[in-house]
C-alpha cells in the first residue's frame, strides 16, 4: 500500500510540475500520458489534458483534493470493469460495475461557506452523499453509452471551443481495469449550436440532472445547512436563513 501512495503522489507532483513549465513557456501544451503502477505490478495509462493556462489542470487537482476529502472511489487505483464520475462545482455522480452488467452509484453534494463580512471563502468542504438505486445507475451508463461520450476530446481538442472564466464547467472522468481518463468541458449548452461534441455533452449531462432530479437534491442539502450564504458554483451563491444545524464535516 505505501509504494502504490508513494508513486500516485509522484504523478501529482509531476502534473503540478509540468503546468507550471508550460505556463513559462518551457513546454508546449500537449496531451500528457501518464503511468499509474499499483502493488501488484499492472500498469495503468492516465490521459490528462495539460495547457498552457492550466485550467484542465487546476480542475484535475481540486478534483483529487475532492476525492480525498469525501472518501470517493480512486480512479488511479480503480480495478473494476467501469468507473464514471460526471462533476461540477456543486455535485458529483459515480456510477460503477464490476461486470457492466449490474451496477451500482452514489451521489456527492458539496459546497463552501463564504465568509458574510466580504472576507475569503470558507476553508472546509461540506458535503452529503446519496446513494443510487441500479436503475438510476444504469441509466446514467446507458446515456453515457448513448451520446458516446467516451469517445468525445476534453474541450482543448475541440477546434472552436472557448474558454471563460465564469459559467458551469463539467468534469467527465472514466476508469476501467487499465485506463483513467479526465476531461473537462465549459459550458456545453452554450456552445451545443456550433459543436456536434458541445451538444452531445450538453445532452448527456441534462439527461443526468433531470433522471436523478439533482437540482432538487442539492437545494435540499443547502437548506440544511447552518444559516449562512454558500457557494453554488462560479459567482453565484445561496443563503440559507435555517436554523438547522445539520453539516458533514
Amino acid at each position: 500500500m505505501q509504494a502504490r501512495i508513494a508513486f500516485v503522489t509522484d504523478v501529482f507532483e509531476f502534473v503540478e510540475k509540468y503546468s507550471e513549465y508550460m505556463k513559462l513557456g518551457l513546454l508546449s501544451g500537449l496531451l500528457a500520458l501518464l503511468f499509474a503502477i499499483d502493488v501488484n505490478g499492472q500498469v495503468k495509462s492516465v490521459s490528462v489534458p495539460l495547457h498552457k493556462s492550466g485550467d484542465t489542470t487546476g480542475h484535475y487537482k481540486i478534483q483529487r483534493e475532492r476525492i480525498v476529502r469525501m472518501k470517493m472511489r480512486d480512479p488511479l487505483v480503480f480495478r473494476d470493469s467501469f468507473l464514471l464520475r460526471i462533476s461540477n462545482e456543486s455535485w458529483s455522480v459515480e456510477v460503477i460495475s464490476a461486470d457492466l452488467k449490474t451496477f451500482g452509484g452514489q451521489q456527492y453534494f458539496f459546497t463552501k461557506q463564504v465568509v458574510p463580512s466580504g472576507g475569503p471563502e470558507g476553508k472546509e468542504l461540506l458535503f452529503k452523499t446519496k446513494p443510487m438505486s441500479q436503475s438510476q445507475a444504469l441509466a446514467v451508463y446507458e446515456a453515457f453509452k448513448k451520446y458516446s461520450v467516451a469517445s468525445i476530446p476534453s474541450e482543448r481538442d475541440i477546434a472552436g471551443w472557448p474558454l471563460g472564466a465564469d459559467g458551469v464547467s463539467y468534469l467527465i472522468e472514466h476508469s476501467g481495469p487499465s485506463t483513467y481518463s479526465f476531461k473537462s468541458y465549459w459550458e456545453p449548452s452554450s456552445q451545443r449550436y456550433r459543436l456536434k461534441q458541445a451538444e452531445a455533452v450538453d445532452n448527456f449531462v441534462k439527461e443526468v440532472e433531470a433522471k436523478l432530479e439533482l437540482a432538487t437534491s442539492f437545494l435540499a442539502f443547502l437548506n440544511k445547512l447552518p444559516a449562512g450564504t454558500y457557494q453554488t458554483g462560479g459567482m453565484n451563491v445561496y443563503t440559507n436563513t435555517s436554523k438547522k444545524q445539520k453539516t458533514r464535516k
